[in-house]
């Protein structure tokens, strides 16, 4: 994630440059591009082959990922939900402490006090 952010968020030029700039020889252009498609692809191709082959079995607790008795893929299921409670809780919570807090007055998320824009001058004809 971290190489698709650096390139494609951050920008290729910027990035390009910032390596050049803590750089000791000047790393050739060819890295240029790997860095911003052969990376990411091989990374996504990878990613993707793990989802297609690896995690159906893993959350389904199969192959190798099979418990050893009926009781620990109990625990195991309970402690999957126990974690995606606890995250729809939080969001829960966050969202509530945002709209209270844009509800209560007009700071940012930072509570920092906004600036109001001057009022344009009135045409006087």
């Amino acid at each position: 994630i971290e190489i698709v952010l650096f390139t494609w968020v951050f920008g290729i030029h910027r990035a390009w440059d910032e390596i050049n700039k803590a750089a000791d020889i000047k790393v050739p252009i060819f890295f240029k591009y790997v860095l911003q498609f052969i990376a990411p692809a091989m990374l996504f191709i990878i990613l993707g082959d793990y989802f297609y082959n690896t995690l159906p079995d893993r959350i389904l607790l199969r192959g190798p990922w099979e418990p050893s008795s009926l009781e620990a893929g109990q625990m195991i299921q309970l402690a999957r939900l126990m974690l995606v409670g606890m995250l729809v809780g939080l969001c829960a919570l966050v969202a509530l402490a945002w709209k209270k807090q844009s509800d209560s007055d007009h700071r940012g998320p930072l509570n920092v006090e906004l600036i109001e824009p001057p009022a344009p001058p009135e045409k006087t004809d």
